[in-house]
Parts: structure tokens; sequence; C-alpha cells
């Protein structure tokens, strides 16, 4: 029996998202299971063009599993995934806020500003794309914010980067197999 291989999501967001500076703040886990969510949410009609703050119902396990907030042991780590949703709520609540898990579904309440940032992205604007996975392996909130913030200028943003990124050292910041 052959293992079905899932694809890699890809996360899309306009460049003004990095300007939310207390996304920064975030741990490191907690960024893990922001992408998470934004993954785990179904796509959304790019022709709306006014959009409206929304609420998804997602599964706690395919959520966690696609952030790698898991135990080894056990598998799902409840405790874990409430830290990570207090964290992104005291965060960044102007743009994304989170129930706590219930009966193994999390409520998810997305802003207006948070699908323009994401889902409805207008033509013509500058974006950054990476692969959630790769992401998620770098171990530092500082180089995940470096990471981001050198794809972004690798596609014309200007947040006070003047060299040309290094997408090799960019990956290898902070992650597991660093030398």
């Amino acid at each position: 029996m052959t293992k079905k291989i899932r694809t890699p999501e890809i996360i899309t967001y306009d460049n003004h998202f990095n300007d939310i500076h207390t996304f920064n703040l975030l741990e490191e886990k907690s960024q893990d299971l922001f992408f998470a969510l934004i993954a785990s949410i179904p796509k959304i009609d790019p022709c709306i063009h006014n959009p409206v703050e929304k609420k998804y119902r997602l599964r706690c396990k395919e959520v966690c599993s696609l952030g790698k907030i898991m135990n080894k042991k056990t598998g799902f780590a409840p405790q874990q995934l409430e830290q990570r949703i207090l964290d992104i709520n005291i965060h960044v609540p102007y743009i994304m806020y989170i129930t706590y898990p219930q009966n193994g579904y999390l409520d998810v309440i997305i802003t207006a500003k948070l699908q323009k940032l994401f889902f409805v992205i207008p033509e013509n604007t500058s974006t950054t794309k990476f692969k959630l996975d790769s992401y998620i392996r770098i171990k530092s909130k500082y180089a995940k914010a470096l990471y981001r913030l050198l794809l972004a200028a690798s596609n014309g943003a200007d947040h006070g980067i003047c060299c040309e990124p290094d997408y090799e050292l960019a990956q290898k910041i902070g992650t597991e197999n660093s030398d």
C-alpha cells in the first residue's frame, strides 16, 4: 500500500503583512500555527471586492498536523495548542481570533484586513510566497522574520533591506539541519 504524499502548502500574502510588527512577537510555534491556520482555511473567491469578517470551523488535529504542533508520543498536544492560541489572540487579535478547542474543532475568525492580506490580493500587488513545511523547519522566530523579509525583498518589497538575498543562507538560518 503506498502512502499518499501531501503536496506542500504554499502560503502567499501581500507584502504589507510584514508591516504588522506584533506578528514578530509571536513565539516560533505560534507563527507555525498561524500559517497552518491560513493554509487550512478554504480559498476565498478573489473576486470579492469588499471582504467582511468570516468565521471558519477547522479540525484541531488537521491544523496541528499541518503546523507540526504534535506531541511525538501521544500525537495531538492540546496544552501546546491552547498556549499557541493565547499567543495569537494576544499579539494579532485585530486580524485573527481563535476560540479554544471544543469537541475537536477550532473556530477561527478572520477579519477583512487579513482576507485582503492573504486571500483577496489585488493584481499588481507585491507578494511573498513560501512553502509552509520549509517555514516550519526554521527554528527561531527571528530567523523566520528574516526569511520572510528576504523573500519579500527578492520580490521588490522595500523593508530596509538593500542587499541581494542569499536564499541558501535564509533557508539554513534556524533550521534543524543547520551546521
